[in-house]
């Protein structure tokens, strides 16, 4: 019997440990009470994050009724709950936790990281931290900022990698000056990331959406304010140029359009004056001419014979007549080809 209970006793103790050729599981061997230094806490959330004072590292715990924020330093007990140290993160759901005064112990330092520390895992680098529930400070560039009911999500990158920052701020309340795309920010919260598990085996084999989670807004600091020229307003500044180039094409063509109607219009007005200088001289110079010189023929005939200059003189009013005539004919065409190029009258309509 003692055989077997021995036999017992190291599987279980064999399928608590690391194991890097099916996956990666933490130490599964907790019991209450769980005492621990709270690292992370903010007010209305139910959980909060604390370090086990037995080594077993970080801890996620949810406790089973709403309560105030504990001050972070603050040594807790977690007395009951369920247990979730058999999977992959170490977390205790429906937790009844009692603040310990009597005790005292070390709050751990938040430890400074890149964005490929938050990416790095046992799983994938053999010897590195596992960072989730621990407390860190991360830089980053950033890429979103997402303003939503009750928080606002920040979006930080670094190269093709990123990593979220939720800070508890509602959308009605303005976020700092400087926090805009393309500043450079150093935040500091509690890491953690969505592990991906192996149901059957309760082994984490992958993990997603690696954020760093800040108690306030005071745990995001402003390194560097954003450049002015960032990606959108280049493409504004473009979009602009883009705009007036082609407002100046518009004129351009305007004002070659009505250069082109004023040089046919001119063109038009000259034909005009030519066939009008024609017709002035061809007809009605002519005709004036040859009256002037009846004239003069009916004056010396005048005391000499009557008859003669009274012939000239009535040749001379038939041609001023027809003169009259024609003049009218010529004015009458002149307005009917300007009724035609100024368009139908009113009354025609």
């Amino acid at each position: 019997m003692k055989v077997i209970v021995s036999i017992l006793f190291a599987m279980i103790a064999m399928g608590a440990v690391a194991d890097g050729s099916t996956g990666y599981r933490q130490n599964a061997g907790h019991g209450f009470p769980l005492d621990g230094v709270v690292t992370f806490s903010r007010p209305g959330d139910k959980y909060f994050f604390m370090s086990a004072t037995d080594g077993s590292g970080s801890w996620r715990i949810e406790r089973e009724k709403d309560a105030f924020a504990y001050k972070v330093g603050t040594v807790v007990s977690v007395t009951n709950g369920e247990t979730r140290a058999t999977y992959t993160t170490r977390r205790v759901n429906h937790a009844w936790v009692v603040e310990r005064k009597d005790a005292a112990a070390d709050l751990p330092r938040s430890k400074d990281v890149t964005i490929s520390d938050l990416y790095s895992h046992p799983l994938t680098v053999p010897g590195a931290d596992d960072l989730w529930g621990r407390m860190v400070r991360c830089a980053g560039t950033v890429r979103d900022i997402n303003r939503r009911q009750t928080f606002t999500q920040i979006q930080l990158g670094e190269g093709n990698r990123s990593f979220q920052a939720a800070v508890r701020i509602n959308i009605d309340t303005p976020l700092p000056d400087d926090l805009k795309l393309g500043a450079k920010v150093l935040v500091g919260g509690v890491m953690l990331y969505s592990p991906v598990d192996d149901p059957v085996r309760h082994v984490m084999i992958d993990f997603t959406d690696v954020s760093v989670m800040p108690m306030d807004i005071n745990d995001v600091e402003i390194l560097s304010k954003a450049p002015f020229w960032t990606v959108g307003r280049v493409w504004l500044l473009l979009a602009g140029i883009a705009v007036v180039l082609a407002l100046v094409s518009m004129k351009l063509k305007l004002t070659q359009r009505e250069k082109q109607l004023e040089k046919l219009e001119f063109e038009a007005i000259r034909r005009e004056r030519l066939r009008l200088s024609y017709e002035l001289h061809d007809d009605f110079q002519q005709l004036l001419g040859s009256c002037q010189f009846r004239l003069e023929a009916a004056a010396e005939w005048l005391g000499r014979d009557d008859g003669k200059a009274k012939e000239q003189i009535g040749k001379v009013q038939r041609w001023l007549v027809y003169t009259q005539d024609l003049l009218r004919k010529r004015l009458w065409g002149m307005n009917e080809k300007l009724a035609e190029m100024e368009g139908p009258s009113e009354e025609a309509k």
